[in-house]
């Protein structure tokens, strides 16, 4: 699979899930109780949703990020709100809730972006190391061997047995070698 392909639906995973742990903990922190079951279940859904308009490629700016985080916070908000019965307590709007959301959408939009563009670079160091362990080595071509005009081992020195090879010295010399010189 494409590094190109898979980066955008891992920020979109992260975003989902990102959407999901904040809302709850910001729901908690601010004394409501733990949603219901069902509750989580719908909370999952739309943060599936929001994980995938997060996944579009076009998003993958650090401010399409941020806008995906924002919105999924307040979809996140309003699912918790529906589906539990807490109280509109004044600290659950207050100005410190709200800058602690943006500043944690903030924070997540440029941590997501830098773990989006490591994944890219990574994927990319991975690949090429890869291809460097499986790249065929480069084989030399040898011409053949020419052949040979005598066969091997045959050469000066060698007695061949064989007709017509070199048996001994030549006649001329047979008398000449076994004579000794005068004295």
């Amino acid at each position: 699979m494409d590094r190109r392909r898979i980066a955008p639906q891992l920020r979109g995973l992260t975003v989902g899930g990102f959407t999901a742990a904040v809302s709850v903990a910001a729901h908690t922190a601010a004394g409501g109780a733990l949603p219901p079951l069902s509750v989580f279940f719908l909370l999952a859904l739309t943060c599936a949703a929001v994980g995938a308009v997060a996944a579009v490629p076009r998003l993958g700016s650090r401010a399409g990020v941020g806008a995906v985080l924002a919105a999924g916070q307040l979809a996140g908000h309003g699912v918790l709100a529906l589906g539990c019965a807490h109280t509109a307590a004044a600290a659950h709007h207050s100005a410190g809730m709200l800058a602690a959301h943006i500043v944690a959408i903030g924070v997540a939009a440029a941590l997501i972006h830098a773990a989006e563009h490591g994944f890219t670079a990574l994927g990319a160091t991975i690949t090429g190391i890869v291809r460097l362990l499986i790249a065929p080595l480069p084989v030399r071509l040898i011409p053949p061997a020419m052949p040979r005009s005598t066969p091997i081992g045959v050469g000066p020195g060698v007695l061949c047995v064989a007709r017509g090879g070199t048996r001994g010295p030549p006649r001329w010399m047979a008398g000449a070698a076994c004579t000794a010189p005068a004295t």
